[in-house]
């Protein structure tokens, strides 16, 4: 089970390959999972919005559906830090709901999204660490102590310094969690292994979050050198 985007994603196919049923919910913000307050999210109500409707197909409708899912048995949960690094929170203006994802995701130049949403913005950091504490407890009160990796995403392509800062804290707070959560795991990569793709078209190639090979490769040597996937099968 995962909350990740591509960066986890890759990691996971490499750890298990084609060997595994993995649910995923991309976008779920850790305030949104911390409070279980979301309203039920009418996709009628901002298609017009969106330009990359497969955002809306896949990660905002995971926003509808329980995370906290006891029927559901995993033997392992990924984070990546994606989601509080890049993901921005939106409110529709009349239909009392809320949805995340990146301001790329939606069509900057629609007359809709200026009417009939507001971007409450990135999450704000001072409350982060009680908000994984609740989320990684709620994952022990469902699943028992199964490993929770959490893998921090490399910002060494990104020449944004507030980004930079956003994802120190993540990496110090999930660190310092680490140590009172005993079975989560936190995972960062030295940045002589982080590099620009080197395959898909030249705008992908571009993309700060987006690594070429290595990058996979390392934190999955990392995450197997752990040991605890094996227990966990």
């Amino acid at each position: 089970m995962s909350r990740t985007a591509c960066l986890g994603n890759d990691v996971i196919s490499r750890l298990y390959g084609k060997n595994i049923i993995n649910i995923n919910y991309p976008k779920n913000r850790i305030d949104l999972l911390a409070t279980h307050l979301n309203k039920k999210i009418s996709f009628f109500s901002i298609y017009k919005i969106f330009h990359r409707y497969y955002i809306l197909a896949d990660s905002v409708y995971m926003q509808n559906q329980i995370f906290f899912d006891g029927r559901i048995k995993p033997k392992a949960i990924f984070f990546d830090s994606f989601s509080e690094l890049t993901d921005q929170k939106f409110t529709h203006c009349t239909k009392n709901f809320s949805f995340y994802c990146n301001f790329s995701d939606l069509n900057s130049n629609s007359q809709e999204l200026k009417n009939i949403v507001i971007s409450n913005g990135l999450i704000e950091l001072e409350n982060l660490k009680e908000s994984y504490k609740k989320v990684f407890q709620n994952c022990i009160n469902t699943w028992g102590e199964i490993p929770i990796i959490f893998m921090h995403f490399p910002t060494k392509l990104d020449s944004r310094e507030a980004f930079k800062l956003r994802a120190e804290t993540i990496e110090r707070t999930i660190k310092e969690l680490s140590s009172e959560v005993k079975n989560l795991h936190s995972i960062s990569i030295d940045d002589s292994y982080v590099d620009f793709a080197q395959s898909g078209n030249e705008e992908y190639r571009k993309l700060p979050y987006h690594y070429y090979d290595k990058t996979y490769e390392e934190f999955s040597k990392k995450i197997k050198e752990l040991g605890v996937l094996n227990e966990a099968k």
